[in-house]
């Protein structure tokens, strides 16, 4: 919700005319629905798996400047979307990380950001279309300590690979 200066230690290379949202999202048992507003800037929300597979994106170069509601389906889900819901992609692994950009014209333009990042919203399927939907917290487990045991990181890839496993072009790299 602010500028990145050159105070950032938190790796990667972020802009500086760019705000940023993020959120990790289970898309195991239902659908979940990205809607976005009209969005008069550049804007791009980048759609990964738990392997950082980038598999789709929605954004102004992908789907223009219109308000927009953009279905994430889980894997060989069947069902119906509701009127003015596109599907998206099927993602590829249950959790999948979607990481938003949207330009920043300098420090007077954050609150319009601001204003738009309020209007970001994911819902699941099952409560698409209500007034407040409840916004489920799916248990996530906590990685292994590494100050009591010497292969904590290893169980916890092996957790994440369990409930995240390669994609099928990968097995053998993982076996």
């Amino acid at each position: 919700s602010e500028l990145i200066t050159h105070d950032w230690k938190d790796g990667g290379a972020p802009n500086n005319d760019t705000l940023y949202s993020f959120s990790w999202i289970h898309v195991a048992d239902e659908p979940m629905i990205l809607s976005i507003p009209k969005v008069d800037r550049f804007h791009t929300f980048q759609i990964s798996s738990a392997n950082s597979d980038n598999f789709t994106y929605v954004g102004e170069f992908t789907h223009g400047r219109k308000a927009g509601a953009y279905a994430l389906l889980p894997q060989d889900w069947e069902g119906e979307l509701p009127e003015g819901v596109t599907a998206l992609a099927e993602v590829t692994s249950p959790w999948v990380l979607i990481f938003g950009r949207t330009f920043v014209a300098g420090e007077a333009d954050i609150p319009a950001v601001q204003e738009l990042q309020a209007q970001y919203q994911l819902t699941a399927l099952s409560q698409w279309g209500k007034a407040e939907p409840e916004v489920a917290q799916p248990a996530v487990f906590k990685p292994h300590d590494t100050s009591t045991d010497p292969l904590a990181v290893w169980k916890t890839i092996n957790q994440m690979l369990t409930e995240n496993p390669p994609v099928p072009e990968e097995k053998m790299l993982i076996k």
